[in-house]
């Protein structure tokens, strides 16, 4: 039957399969039928890359690129530097004018002097001769008192003989009563004399010395404002403010110069997330600007970012490597080509004991296995 012929047709087809297979897997080595021959590693995906590459470009460390500005409003009266300058961090850069700040400190010196002498006369206490005048002032009072004194005594016995009329004794009564009201107050004098100030008054009087002080320090400070400085070393990048320009500090500080530090540089790098994994700070590095494209500057990784960058839907992580460039070629924002060395370890697999590690297979080596480690590869 049909069935019966077909049924013969496969079976035969299986056969032959069969045998090719068997004979393949005898004529395979050792390696394919996973069994490894000593002395030779087991390459892994990657084991022919020794290095990683990766573009980016030259970029100034945290610090090494300042904006200098002012941070108070008026005229610019000198600017010192141009483009290209090298200048030393303190040195002076520019200077506003300033004659407000002048007389603001004259102000403030005026208000500190005020304020020390008033404490000074606290502390100095009362002096001899002023309570020598209120005791002076109290005798006098007290005589007052005796002689009104006499007053009532003249009138009283003139009214009770019916000589003047009552209304004298009155006045002369009210008279003693003003009279004794003043010694009391002349004697208080004397006391206040002698302990004039209370503790908290020389308290106040301290506190306004300390405020005038302080007033005096802030104007100082702010006079230190129109002379600008530069805060690092380095070289004059560009200059956009001139002089006789006014300038405002507003919310923002004006910029006078930009200052670059050429000494201080690195190359920010982006390596692709697939790479990524096998870099680590410490490796060597090389790169190339296309300033000087026949030129390697050796580097060292130093840092590697863990936030993702996306470019172009591709996944970066963002490498910073060190420069080396004692001659001072390079500058920033240029384009760098940067090689990451990977150590030979980090190609292969570990080997079992006593076997030795590898490198790279060389060509024409036949008892090396084939990359992929299959059969056909």
């Amino acid at each position: 039957m049909a069935w019966k012929g077909v049924a013969g047709v496969l079976g035969a087809a299986a056969f032959v399969a069969a045998g090719v297979w068997v004979g393949r897997a005898t004529a395979l080595p050792p390696e394919a039928s996973g069994e490894r021959k000593p002395g030779v590693p087991v390459p892994v995906r990657g084991s022919e890359d020794k290095e990683v590459l990766a573009t980016g470009a030259v970029r100034s460390q945290v610090g090494a690129e300042v904006r200098v500005g002012a941070r108070i409003s008026g005229r610019v009266d000198r600017l010192l530097v141009k483009v290209g300058d090298v200048v030393a961090a303190g040195q002076v850069i520019a200077e506003i004018e300033h004659a407000d700040l002048d007389a603001r400190i004259k102000s403030a010196q005026a208000d500190r002097d005020v304020a020390r002498a008033s404490l000074a006369l606290l502390q100095r206490g009362p002096r001899a001769e002023d309570v020598d005048a209120a005791r002076a002032a109290v005798r006098e009072a007290q005589a007052e008192v005796e002689m009104a004194k006499l007053t009532v005594d003249r009138r009283r016995s003139l009214v009770e003989r019916g000589m003047a009329p009552p209304e004298q004794l009155d006045d002369a009564e009210r008279g003693l009563a003003v009279a004794r009201a003043r010694a009391e107050a002349a004697r208080q004098t004397v006391e206040l004399r002698r302990t004039p100030y209370l503790p908290e008054e020389l308290d106040l009087a301290a506190a306004r010395v300390g405020q005038a002080e302080a007033a005096l320090e802030l104007a100082g400070i702010q006079l230190t404002y129109a002379t600008v400085r530069s805060p690092i070393a380095g070289i004059v990048a560009s200059v956009s403010t001139q002089e006789g320009e006014t300038v405002s500090s507003g919310m923002s500080a004006p910029t006078f110069v930009t200052v670059i530090d050429l000494t201080r540089l690195q190359v920010e790098a982006y390596v692709d997330e697939v790479d990524i994994g096998r870099v680590r700070p410490g490796l060597s590095a090389t790169f190339t600007v296309d300033a000087f494209p026949d030129r390697e500057f050796p580097g060292t990784v130093a840092a590697i970012y863990p936030k993702a960058v996306l470019q172009d839907n591709v996944v970066n992580y963002l490498t910073i490597v060190t420069v080396d460039d004692p001659e001072g070629l390079l500058r920033p924002e240029m384009t760098a080509n940067v090689s990451i060395e990977l150590p030979e370890e980090a190609d292969e697999v570990d080997a079992p004991a006593g076997e030795p590690r590898g490198g790279r297979r060389e060509a024409g080596d036949a008892s090396a296995p084939p990359p992929s480690g299959g059969p056909d590869a």
